[in-house]
C-alpha cells in the first residue's frame, strides 16, 4: 500500500505537463537506461560504467520473491524510469 501511495504522489504533480519523450530511437537516452540498469547489481557489476548523468533514483524496493527488485528512477525533466531486476 505505501508503495502505491508513493508511486501515485510521484505521478501526481506531473499530470498537465507536456510530454517530452520523443518518438524514436536516440542513443544518448538508451545509453542513460543501460547506466540506469547497471545499477541494478549488488557488486561490482557497474564498475567502470558512469553514474547516470540525468535521472536519480528515488526509490528501491525491498527484495522479495526470487530475488526481485525494482527501483523507481526520476529524470531532470520529471520523466520516471522504472527498473526491473
Amino acid at each position: 500500500m505505501k508503495n502505491i501511495l508513493l508511486a501515485f504522489a510521484l505521478f501526481s504533480f506531473g499530470i498537465g505537463n507536456a510530454q517530452s519523450l520523443q518518438p524514436g530511437f536516440i542513443a544518448s537516452e538508451f545509453e542513460e537506461m543501460v547506466r540506469i540498469y547497471s545499477r541494478q547489481g549488488d557488486s561490482s557489476f557497474f564498475n567502470g560504467i558512469p553514474d547516470p548523468a540525468h535521472h536519480r533514483m528515488i526509490y528501491r524496493s525491498p527484495i522479495s520473491g526470487l530475488d526481485n527488485r525494482w527501483d523507481l528512477w526520476m529524470s531532470d525533466q520529471k520523466v520516471a524510469v522504472i527498473s526491473i531486476r
